[in-house]
């Protein structure tokens, strides 16, 4: 048998509550007497959604910067891998050219052997990429010329933007979470009065057949979720 489901979303509530409002503002103004819902709660109801959107709105857009903001420090981690891994590239053709000891690879953050460390951990590259920078002024104190093209200039660079864009998700997550602190008391009063309605209109509609009931309620906004075998003419177009 098919199962109502009310909506879970805050977009999905929004959208819900405008539809029904509506639907029962057209009923109002054609005198139907099919269904029915007190005055006094679609006057709640009216006064409740444009406070709701207004958290709604602001929860979004901050959803939106939240993604741009992982987004860009995602850019800007896989740009100082990319820079790490061709500093070291030049850094291991320039020890085989000039011939110089293996051992000014480890100023570095590379082995003896001139192998690439694992990179798959955020933290991990940011910590490698500032030994790696620091390690060229180390390497010039030991007696091997600085490194150029990239130079541990030009990887600072790009390891303080990447350290930049790191730090603004927690920052964009922590105005998120706040927004949606305040959002969740208007949630609640949305859930309430949308139960409500439903309880109105299902109590008015007693009378009809299932499938009638059915579509009378999705014309207000209500959805159902249907079995795999439930008949084709029962679900809705």
């Amino acid at each position: 048998m098919p199962e109502i489901q009310f909506p879970q979303s805050d977009n999905a509530r929004s959208q819900f509550l405008k539809k029904c409002i509506n639907t029962l503002a057209a009923n109002s103004v054609e005198k139907a007497t099919l269904v029915m819902v007190p005055q006094e709660v679609i006057d709640k109801a009216n006064v409740l959604l444009p406070q709701f959107d207004q958290k709604l709105s602001v929860v979004n857009s901050l959803l939106s910067q939240r993604s741009k903001e992982v987004s860009e420090k995602q850019v800007s981690l896989d740009a100082l891998n990319v820079w790490l891994r061709d500093f070291w590239e030049v850094l291991r053709r320039r020890t085989s050219r000039l011939n110089h000891s293996a051992q000014v690879l480890t100023h570095y953050y590379l082995p003896l052997s001139g192998a690439t460390p694992e990179l798959s951990k955020q933290k991990d590259m940011l910590d490698i990429a500032q030994r790696v920078v620091d390690g060229d002024a180390t390497a010039v104190l030991a007696g091997y010329p600085a490194m150029i093209n990239p130079s541990a200039s030009e990887l600072k660079e790009v390891l303080d933007k990447a350290w930049k864009e790191v730090g603004d998700v927690p920052m964009a997550d922590e105005v998120y979470d706040k927004a949606q602190e305040e959002i969740a008391g208007l949630r609640v009063q949305m859930d309430e009065i949308i139960r409500e309605i439903y309880e109105y209109l299902n109590f008015n509609l007693r009378k009809k057949d299932a499938a009638s009931k059915r579509r009378i309620l999705q014309n207000y906004g209500f959805t159902y979720r249907y079995l795999k075998d439930e008949p084709a003419g029962d679900k809705p177009e």
